[in-house]
This record gives structure tokens, C-alpha cells and sequence, in this order.
């Protein structure tokens, strides 16, 4: 395979745009845009975890991925499904709080905020997932020598009643991982 060698064209395209301060700033301006990464770590492992939110529980109990080695979890895909036929939820009506071996909360909001209605360790699942419309790639590295990852759910709409959603859910949050090696970590 040939190694990469711009044109001549590119070349002197790229000369212009270095002279032009205009132009080297409206390029520059493009990097402070959100951009989504076009390729991403293949995972070797995929472990998960299920439970039922049942209609009248306010929360879930605390569902979690036991991992036998420290690892690198690149990202969780949650899926949300009806107890019934009929109907469904999906990943907007549910919240989750996540925490790493019962002690690290990674889903707290700024501690200098207090909100009693979501008491600010709760996110929506959809904001933890790897798949579109907006992935998000965890690369959170669990060094302890067999780390777990606790997930709590709740209904967004949930209210001191239960979970309001009108049926049981049964969630579920596969993640994707690898093992970390002992020098890595």
C-alpha cells in the first residue's frame, strides 16, 4: 500500500487558506463544532443485566454487570420493552442512576444544584446509549480487580404512587467491554 501524499492542488489550497485570516478562522471555527466519531474500539465482550420495573415500585432494584478482570467499558446499549402485549416503552421513559462499584456515581448532576424531583444522580437511559441519535461513547476504565457496574431505574414520570408507566418494564443495559491488561490500568 502506496503512503499518502496530498496533490499539488490540496497543497496549494491549503497555502491559501494559511495566508487568508479569514478563511484560517472560519476553518479553525469548524473544530469547535460537536462532532461525532465515524469509527469506534470493537469490543471483545458483551455482558449484561436485566430487571423488571414492576408498575407500582417507585425504582428498580439495583441491577449490576460483575466483571471477573479490571476492563474497559466502551459503551452500554439499554433496551426497554413492555411486560404485555401491546404498547411499549422505549429508553426516553426511563431514568437511571449508575455507579461503580456502590460508590462512584457516574450519572450525578453538578453538586452545587439540588433538584428533589430527580435528586441528582438520575439521566435518562437514552443518554447513555451507544446507538444513534446521539452515541455516546463511555471509554470508562474499571480498574479494581473484579469491578461491578450497578445500575437504579426509575420512570421519568414516576411519582411517590409508583412508576406511572402502566405496566411492568423489563430493562435491560448490555455493555460493551475489554479486558484491560494490568499495565494499562
Amino acid at each position: 500500500m502506496a503512503a499518502y501524499a496530498p496533490s499539488d492542488r490540496a497543497l496549494s489550497r491549503a497555502a491559501r487558506i494559511l495566508q487568508d485570516p479569514r478563511k484560517l478562522a472560519a476553518m479553525l471555527e469548524q473544530f469547535r463544532m460537536p462532532h461525532a466519531v465515524l469509527s469506534a474500539p470493537v469490543a471483545q465482550n458483551r455482558w449484561g443485566t436485566r430487571v423488571t420495573l414492576a408498575e407500582e415500585d417507585v425504582r428498580s432494584e439495583r441491577a449490576v454487570i460483575r466483571f471477573p478482570w479490571p476492563a474497559l467499558v466502551l459503551g452500554f446499549v439499554p433496551v426497554v420493552t413492555k411486560d404485555s402485549v401491546g404498547g411499549s416503552f422505549t429508553v426516553e421513559d426511563i431514568d437511571v442512576a449508575i455507579d461503580i462499584d456502590t460508590k462512584d456515581r457516574i450519572t450525578a448532576q453538578s453538586e452545587a444544584t439540588t433538584n428533589t424531583a430527580n435528586d441528582g444522580t438520575f439521566v435518562s437511559l437514552a443518554s447513555i446509549s451507544l446507538q444513534a441519535p446521539q452515541p455516546t461513547l463511555w471509554m470508562l476504565m474499571l480498574t479494581s480487580p473484579q469491578p461491578e457496574v450497578g445500575f437504579i431505574f426509575r420512570s421519568r414520570y414516576a411519582d411517590s404512587g409508583g412508576s406511572n408507566l402502566g405496566d411492568d418494564a423489563i430493562i435491560s443495559v448490555d455493555a460493551l467491554v475489554c479486558k484491560l491488561d494490568r499495565e494499562e490500568g
